[in-house]
């Protein structure tokens, strides 16, 4: 990354580039653009939160997560990490650099902010690289988390804002510039190995915090990015399984591909292919096609190997197009000429739309600035 490092100890963070999420985040992600063809080499297993789902944890790493999130909801008054977001950051850091000095009793949690004290070191990536995307004729997309940081492969600016932000609900992008959508880039953040050894022992709800904040953070510092965020009830629909089963392919837990997702055109049909995907992931990315956000209401735990073929249609109703609810895309065949997204659903996977309202996410960007490759 010769040329566009920007090492934030020596550097007192120059402007070079970036959830959420989270978040899965997580997300999220959460988090795959479209793509024509695929690539030339897998992409890298990630990190629990953007990345391929984390692997169980044991029962001694859930009960250290929770020693943890209560040690910082004890020092911050508040289980809602929003509520005191800088707080929480820096009480989750702190306990992890001290474990054996947090207590399972909250109350006695309180007094324990001696035994903890903040560091100078924090949930923060220390370097970055940004650049221009280069059309390499595969125009493949990844998005996910590295063992080392964060990885962004031919990705917009929105999407970029959307992982920043996700934390599993559906996120509408409102105002910021019009090239946010438009250029492309390609994005490496890295965190020393202390950042990534602390995010191990955070549960999977703080863990997607942090790597949201920390996203965020990278937004601010190289973008000069600011935004508020605002929640509205909407038109929505509920995924649940439908009356003859679900027929999903239950994925491997050890394939190193889990995780991995694409979106690509083919021959008048979008394809989108997963690998040990969460049922969850699969209803936010059907949320573009359906025209509505999709929340998952299947009960479906475990995480799968999923294809699905559909053609996109334009929302009549709503007189606009199908991707048009999250702010984008443009004006497709009313007479698809295949199976729509809610016949496929049923037809190759078992699963149904059903209409419902819901709460959708609302980040309203009030500055952004072109990222400085310099």
């Amino acid at each position: 990354m010769t040329g566009d490092v920007g090492n934030k100890r020596g550097n007192m963070k120059r402007k070079l580039i970036p959830i959420l999420c989270i978040i899965g985040m997580m997300a999220t992600a959460a988090h795959a653009q479209t793509a024509q063809a695929p690539p030339k080499s897998p992409p890298p297993p990630g990190l629990a939160g953007f990345g391929q789902p984390p692997a169980p944890p044991t029962p001694e790493a859930l009960r250290l997560a929770k020693q943890i999130a209560d040690y910082a909801t004890a020092q911050c008054g508040r289980k809602d990490a929003a509520a005191a977001p800088e707080c929480r950051i820096k009480a989750l850091w702190a306990a992890t650099q001290c474990p054996d000095k947090v207590t399972e009793t909250p109350a006695d949690a309180k007094t324990a902010s001696a035994h903890c004290p903040a560091t100078e070191q924090g949930f923060e990536y220390e370097v970055s690289s940004i650049k221009p995307h280069k059309d390499d004729g595969q125009n493949f997309s990844f998005v996910g988390s590295t063992a080392d940081g964060y990885r962004a492969t031919n990705v917009t600016m929105q999407n970029t804002v959307l992982n920043a932000f996700s934390t599993g609900l559906q996120i509408q992008i409102t105002g910021g510039p019009g090239w946010m959508n438009d250029l492309r880039f390609d994005l490496e953040a890295k965190f020393v190995p202390e950042v990534g050894d602390a995010l191990k022992k955070l549960s999977r709800e703080d863990r997607g915090f942090v790597q949201r904040h920390m996203m965020q953070q990278l937004l601010k510092e190289r973008m000069n990015f600011a935004a508020h965020v605002d929640t509205k009830e909407v038109p929505a629909y509920d995924l649940v399984v439908g009356k003859n089963g679900a027929k999903l392919k239950a994925a491997d837990p050890d394939s190193k591909d889990n995780g991995s997702m694409s979106i690509r055109p083919d021959q008048g049909k979008t394809v989108l292919t997963a690998k040990g995907m969460q049922i969850a992931n699969l209803a936010r990315n059907l949320s573009g096609p359906a025209g509505r956000p999709v929340f998952d209401k299947t009960g479906l735990t475990g995480i799968y190997d999923v294809t699905l073929e559909y053609v996109r249609e334009q929302n009549l109703s709503a007189g606009v197009p199908v991707d048009g609810a999250a702010g984008t895309g443009t004006t497709l065949p009313t007479d698809p000429g295949g199976p729509t997204v809610m016949a496929a659903l049923e037809d190759q996977l078992g699963l149904k739309l059903v209409p419902s309202r819901g709460p959708m996410q609302v980040v309203v960007i009030e500055r952004m600035e072109k990222p400085d490759a310099n």
